[in-house]
């Protein structure tokens, strides 16, 4: 039990670092249209990247929630489903759409093939492996 809630709290940890980055990201000016390059405005993809910062939090405060089902043996079927959607988000954008993202994306624009390949892949392979956790 020690482990899934040690585990728990990386995974809520790494989601609400990855919200911090973000955040820090669009302060300092630093953001890149590479970081979206599916949308095609440069506005848009700003706002695409807060909301994506957002929904870290969000997904971090259920996982929180989840932790403090387990600590106390207590099981809902609301908070036991929102994980099991969560890791089912995270493993669709792990495995992505075979064209634009994820493992087996071709097609990808150079600036953003680096980061995708370098950064994000490997986040989200960690996000869903400490996310089962959380499953079972």
């Amino acid at each position: 039990m020690i482990f899934i809630l040690v585990v728990g709290l990386f995974f809520c940890g790494l989601l609400l670092a990855g919200a911090l980055f973000s955040w820090l990201l669009l302060i300092t000016n630093r953001f890149q249209q590479a970081y979206f390059p599916l949308i095609v405005s440069p506005k848009n993809a700003y706002k695409a990247f807060f909301i994506q910062s957002v929904l870290f939090v969000l997904s971090a405060g259920i996982g929180f929630l989840r932790l403090q089902q387990i600590k106390v043996g207590h099981t809902d079927n609301v908070i036991e489903n929102l994980i099991y959607g969560l890791s089912s988000l995270l493993l669709f954008r792990l495995l992505g759409d075979f064209k634009s993202f994820g493992i087996f994306a071709k097609d990808l624009p150079e600036p953003y093939a680096a980061i995708e390949r370098r950064v994000y892949l490997p986040y989200f392979t960690i996000l869903l492996l400490l996310s089962i956790a959380l499953v079972v």
